[in-house]
């Protein structure tokens, strides 16, 4: 499927999800910059008042929350909406994010098994690496 397609079915089951009572409204202000059914996906925040811990940097919970989002987008557009289910996530924090700064997450569906796959993602703010990731998810 041309990454344009890819990119408007995204953005538009994001919109639905995003518009719920549920957990996936944090993910309000995520944007799918770009996609690829090699698994391969770009994605874009900028850091709001509400994503922020008590020393003012964007918090940890948020940001593991992101990864397991967009790393799952990575996944759906390489198996066709099929999210799975997470069974291990990891995440190494090298730097801080404040209000206001531009994040961009550059996902990746490494392996995809018949049942388990493996997605890591890098949170960068302009090309400063802030935290890795990495998602396994049962598929199966």
């Amino acid at each position: 499927m041309a990454s344009k397609n890819l990119i408007k079915l995204m953005r538009q089951g994001m919109s639905v999800l995003s518009n719920t009572n549920r957990m996936d409204r944090l993910a309000k202000n995520l944007e799918v910059i770009k996609a690829s059914d090699t698994g391969k996906c770009t994605f874009q925040f900028k850091v709001e008042e509400e994503h922020l811990n008590g020393l003012g940097t964007l918090h940890g919970g948020y940001t593991a929350y992101i990864l397991d989002y967009s790393t799952t987008g990575a996944l759906m557009v390489m198996e066709g909406n099929r999210s799975g289910v997470s069974v291990d996530m990891s995440l190494s924090y090298m730097s801080a994010a404040k209000v206001g700064d531009i994040v961009t997450i550059e996902t990746e569906c490494k392996k995809k098994g018949r049942n388990i796959a493996f997605m890591e993602a890098e949170f960068k703010k302009d090309d400063k690496l802030l935290v890795t990731g990495k998602h396994t998810k049962f598929i199966g």
